[in-house]
């Protein structure tokens, strides 16, 4: 079992880290180190001694009351910001920090990238009620990346050790291996799970596995929840291929789900996407347009696939009045909580297995993973990435609505009996 150290350890910290299977340790470590530490209030002389000597992920949680925090402190506090991964504070102590009032999702942008700029490595800045508002907003940035996480909010005065419990779900996601950016969406799960099961007192469970938990990450702060795009039919099969030949090939296999991913915009890549589109309608399938949403409306597609990094330049307004279908790639939390916030048609999850497709900055998730997804997840679910007519079964039996190929019917040695095979796999 992993273990995480604290400076405090306190019973929220002990019972947080023991749900999401990690043992708390507050005695001073030497030769084995913490998979994860979290500094809580003071940063002393002794801790800096300590992570000066430490190369894994530090959170500090800045949660000091006014009376406790002293002239000579100040010092600790500014070495504390470089050694911390993440700074945790509301607005009340940024205000305290930077000495300006902090009222608004402007001035919460404005107050992260000042406390930056005295040295913390990324800062995540929990939002106060600033008008009546049943949302609760919380901001994170690094100075480089930044976005808004928007949830339901929660009574804070009702149980007061919730940001205790939020700052160690982050180190204790992080312990786990996850990057910052997915132990801060796993952390807000964890929390809101923990009141939404408590009855008097806060739930102490296991790792979050409900979507009504999931917060929306998005570049700017929501206020209401996010107009869904048309919703999805069983996708079954879904085999993604590059030219026109590709999908009238595998139409006549009686395919009823297609993506067609061209990778150069050629000459001809509106007349295959033209004939394409045509020839779906035609046999009743669906077409999905990867990444050229623009040609997809101007040739009336039906759907459209977009990765995360075309999320930034897509009219997704435009493509939700025209009815179209959405799907979105998605392969950690963070990415997850993003297509959260658009409330598409389907949710791919990759690559389950390790792949020669595409080059690919994230880890193989296997299919534990992806049975995780499935019981977190309402969306209908696309599993792609290094699936083969071997892995298939294990991949269907998870009850994924989709399940996407390219190498194994595209590079196959005979694609119209490996068509034929995993159509019949998908139907068991």
């Amino acid at each position: 079992m992993s273990t995480v150290w604290t400076n405090i350890g306190n019973e929220a910290d002990r019972q947080t880290f023991r749900g999401l299977g990690l043992e708390m340790q507050t005695q001073q470590f030497h030769k084995t180190q913490p998979a994860a530490i979290k500094i809580e209030e003071r940063f002393s002389a002794e801790d800096i001694q300590i992570l000066n000597h430490y190369s894994g992920p530090v959170v500090w949680d800045f949660s000091l009351s006014l009376s406790q925090y002293a002239e000579e402190n100040k010092r600790n506090v500014s070495t504390g910001f470089s050694l911390a991964d993440v700074l945790v504070l509301n607005t009340h102590e940024a205000e305290f920090i930077l000495n300006c009032r902090v009222k608004t999702h402007h001035a919460m942008q404005e107050a992260a990238y000042e406390l930056l700029t005295l040295g913390a490595k990324s800062v995540f800045l929990l939002g106060q009620p600033m008008q009546e508002s049943s949302w609760q907003h919380d901001y994170w940035t690094n100075g480089t990346r930044s976005f808004w996480l928007t949830q339901h909010r929660i009574d804070d005065a009702k149980y007061p050790e919730l940001r205790s419990i939020l700052s160690a779900a982050i180190t204790g996601a992080m312990a786990l291996g996850h990057l910052l950016e997915d132990a801060l969406v796993i952390a807000k799960m964890y929390v809101h799970q923990a009141v939404r099961r408590g009855q008097v007192s806060v739930y102490y469970g296991g790792f979050p596995e409900d979507e009504t938990d999931l917060p929306y990450l998005a570049s700017k702060p929501l206020y209401e929840r996010p107009q869904p795009f048309k919703p999805c039919h069983r996708l079954g099969l879904y085999p993604v291929v590059d030219r026109f030949s590709w999908v009238e090939r595998l139409l006549n296999f009686g395919v009823k789900t297609i993506q067609l991913r061209i990778k150069e915009k050629t000459e001809t890549l509106e007349e295959e996407m033209r004939q394409s589109i045509a020839l779906a309608k035609k046999y009743q399938s669906t077409l999905f347009i990867n990444d050229y949403w623009e040609m997809a409306l101007k040739l009336n597609a039906e759907a459209v696939h977009l990765g995360q990094s075309d999320l930034d330049t897509a009219d997704l307004d435009a493509i939700r009045e025209r009815g179209l279908l959405l799907g979105v790639s998605t392969h950690c939390y963070y990415e997850v909580a993003r297509a959260h916030a658009l409330s598409p048609s389907y949710i791919a999850i990759g690559p389950i297995f390790p792949t020669t497709s595409k080059e690919m900055p994230f880890a193989a998730q296997g299919v534990e993973c992806l049975q995780r997804w499935k019981r977190t997840l309402n969306y209908p679910l696309v599993a792609i990435g290094g699936i083969n007519i071997e892995r298939m079964p294990d991949v269907v039996a998870t009850g994924v609505q989709g399940v996407a190929l390219i190498s194994a019917i595209t590079e196959a040695s005979d694609p119209d009996q490996s068509t034929l095979k995993l159509l019949s796999l998908m139907e068991q």
